[in-house]
């Protein structure tokens, strides 16, 4: 992809993902207390992922989303609310180029979640 078409498609979709995070669903997230509905932006995020690549999919729902945790904190990670659904796009773009690193990314990331202590 040309460096001016990475960067319009990145500004458009993270501006699609912004507004997208606004309109939810309508269930919220199981098993905690206070949370918000999941939003309609959690599945734009593997689609953007899907169709312009981990690149640009990725970069685009992490500025959408970094944007979005400045307008609202919400639970449960606050300021750090983009990483999952950039996490997502990063994953599909990278499974849509039939990469295999998203196996052993994941597999750290689980390695990760296991070695991290208890707390509370």
């Amino acid at each position: 992809m040309r460096y001016t078409k990475f960067i319009s498609v990145t500004g458009v979709n993270a501006g699609i993902y912004s507004i997208l995070y606004f309109f939810n669903i309508g269930f919220p997230i199981i098993g905690i207390s206070g949370a918000k509905p999941i939003s309609i932006a959690e599945a734009y995020a593997i689609l953007s992922g899907y169709l312009f690549g981990w690149r640009a999919g990725g970069l685009s729902v992490a500025i959408g989303g970094f944007i979005v945790s400045y307008i609202q904190l919400s639970p449960p990670f606050y300021i750090l609310n983009f990483v999952p659904a950039t996490t997502s796009a990063i994953y599909m773009g990278l499974i849509r180029e039939k990469r295999v690193e998203p196996i052993y990314l994941y597999l750290i990331l689980i390695t990760a979640y296991l070695l991290y202590p208890k707390v509370g």
